[in-house]
């Protein structure tokens, strides 16, 4: 499932108005805020479903109006294919990875090493 997630990231170059609802963009909040901001701002003008993971319980998006939108909170920093796992399982959406950040971006070109 994880990889799935990897492979969509590198298909999908933008998200449409036609897009399928089944889908959610997954965005992880806590760095590059204003980005997150945005791409939640499009994806509501679009009605595009997107889910949100925050970076602690202080992340700066809980102060915004898509707080809403959070699904999960990370513990901290590190990544894992296991928590991944656990987003897409809490999520019971197909997620499209939305690259918001270096750290992530080579979190995932490292996996397909």
């Amino acid at each position: 499932m994880v990889y799935d997630i990897i492979i969509q990231m590198m298909n999908i170059n933008m998200i449409k108005k036609s897009h399928i609802p089944e889908k959610a963009a997954l965005l992880f909040s806590g760095h590059n805020q204003r980005s997150i901001v945005a791409l939640c701002r499009y994806f509501s003008s679009i009605r595009q479903l997107f889910v949100i993971v925050t970076s602690s319980q202080t992340d700066p998006i809980y102060k915004t109006d898509y707080k809403s939108s959070v699904i999960f909170e990370r513990e901290d920093c590190s990544l894992s294919v296991s928590l991944f796992e656990k987003i897409s399982q809490i999520a019971q959406k197909e997620l499209v990875y939305c690259p918001t950040s270096e750290y992530l971006n080579n979190f995932f070109w490292n996996i397909l090493k």
